[in-house]
């Protein structure tokens, strides 16, 4: 068992964590019998303090004290530009036109979990310096980029286009034979986590390839030509993300959340505007009074 300080010098008991003390990173974050000398002493004090809620007769159970400390002492720096342009122009009969952009470059995304440990790059490794897509975990840029039109009418129609970066996956092994073409299929071999899938590729990588989607907006606004006013300043505004369907780039995840089962799935983390569900198509109704 050992003792955690949880917040504001309240400590806990939990269970022993296998091998931990023995981890050179984490050692000098345990105190023990053996780097204390007034052990006894410390876990005495804690189980009689004014915070605890354990009995003191757990004293001779406690094998070490964990200080977390420690926390929050590692550190991720992002570095890049945020960028946007947009510009209108009104042709008269031809309406109101507008384009834009918006998007990121990021430069480079670095992280260490603590004093002495490597520092990471999501865009290169210590094997490969420079910045690759066979290599990297997120690509640089990132845009989404619309082109609009506005009538005298109430009409309105706009049309954007967003690139999704490539990335690789972090998995540490690749997908099952299943998947790999002249094999049995995935369908067939047996293992329910995988039995929707049917395609298979003549090889397997963990790059997951940037893709563009497209999302199209239309709507109509009555305006106060209706002379009855409760059908004036009506607006309606049809929505289709993801307009052509495109779906998810493929991955595979060995150790999913929860200690689930190694599985196939579409990814997702590159955006919320490519999901699993492919086409949405949403219905915005208004009034204004």
């Amino acid at each position: 068992m050992r003792i955690r300080n949880v917040i504001n010098n309240y400590y806990g008991v939990m269970n022993l964590q296998s091998n931990l003390t023995d981890n050179p990173i984490w050692e000098h974050t345990f105190y023990t019998p053996a780097n204390d000398p007034n052990f006894a002493a410390d876990v005495r004090t804690l189980l009689s303090g004014p915070k605890s809620t354990l009995s003191i007769t757990l004293a001779p159970l406690i094998q070490f004290i964990a200080d977390t400390g420690n926390r929050n002492i590692g550190w991720n720096a992002v570095n890049g530009v945020d960028f946007q342009a947009s510009y209108s122009k009104d042709l008269g009969d031809w309406g109101m036109w507008n384009t834009g952009v918006t998007g990121t470059y990021n430069i480079d995304n670095k992280s260490q979990g603590g004093p002495g440990q490597i520092v990471n790059s999501l865009f290169h490794t210590p094997q490969a310096p420079a910045p690759s897509t066979a290599t990297d975990t997120g690509a640089h840029l990132k845009y989404r980029a619309r082109l609009g039109w506005a009538g005298d009418d109430g009409w309105n129609v706009t049309g954007f286009l967003n690139f999704l970066p490539h990335f690789n996956s972090d998995t540490p092994a690749l997908p099952p034979s299943c998947f790999i073409a002249g094999n049995t299929p995935c369908n067939a071999n047996g293992l329910p986590q995988f039995s929707q899938y049917t395609k298979q590729y003549p090889f397997l990588s963990s790059l997951v390839p940037g893709l563009y989607t497209f999302d199209l907006s239309v709507g109509y606004n009555t305006g106060e030509k209706p002379a009855n006013t409760y059908l004036q300043n009506i607006g309606i505004q049809v929505t289709a993300t993801n307009l052509l369907n495109k779906q998810a780039p493929y991955a595979y995840q060995i150790a999913p959340p929860g200690g689930g089962q190694p599985r196939a799935y579409f990814a997702i983390t590159q955006g919320s505007s490519l999901g699993i569900d492919g086409r949405v198509i949403s219905v915005n109704l208004t009034k204004v009074w």
